[in-house]
């Protein structure tokens, strides 16, 4: 059984506002908060209050509710990539294109390659958000594990010089891999063998 990071899932307005956007609604949302970043002050990975309510567009009720959700810890910011991933993996894009764009927001030097050790802080922390987001159990840590070393295993994944796994051999592992079909099963995600035709 994986762990429970939350109570239940968020109130039906909030909840359904956020549930099921299009995926380039994400990625508008994350390209708005880069722009109310100051590069010489902030940390992009991480969002304020303020900065999550002026970039969802949502009221300073709701504001409330989800920081209060997805910061455990009472930090004075949340980690964006919890956010950004919850977002995600919970939107009404194909497996590949959610993929790319979790990977992207990882990929700080833009090389379009990840360690195996970013793989595994990757999934694990975009499944922790979505454990927030949703109110539900997550796969434990060991299953995460066992997807990343099937994933440098994977017999067809194009490794670059510092043995770092390129973007395309994620996206194709995650769509045809039985151990990710389930996973993504169980987080409320659906991977069809149908998603490599938009690669």
């Amino acid at each position: 059984m994986g762990s429970t990071f939350s109570t239940g899932p968020l109130p039906n307005k909030l909840f359904k506002y956020l549930i099921n956007l299009e995926l380039i609604v994400v990625r508008g949302k994350i390209f708005r908060f880069e722009r109310s970043i100051d590069r010489n002050f902030d940390d992009v990975l991480f969002i304020s209050k303020k900065q999550l309510q002026w970039v969802l567009k949502i009221n300073e009720k709701q504001t409330y509710i989800l920081y209060q959700r997805f910061n455990s810890y009472n930090r004075p910011k949340l980690p964006a990539l919890e956010i950004w991933g919850a977002m995600a993996l919970c939107s009404s894009g194909e497996v590949p294109e959610k993929v790319g764009l979790l990977f992207s927001l990882m990929d700080f030097n833009k090389n379009h390659h990840l360690s195996r050790i970013d793989m595994e802080v990757l999934i694990s922390v975009v499944t922790k958000g979505l454990s927030k987001f949703k109110g539900v159990n997550i796969p434990p840590m060991k299953t995460i594990t066992r997807i990343v070393s099937a994933l440098f295993a994977y017999e067809d994944a194009i490794f670059n010089e510092y043995g770092e796994i390129y973007v395309q051999s994620v996206q194709e592992f995650m769509v045809t891999n039985d151990l990710c079909r389930t996973y993504f099963s169980s987080i409320g995600t659906q991977a069809s063998t149908q998603d490599l035709s938009k690669l």
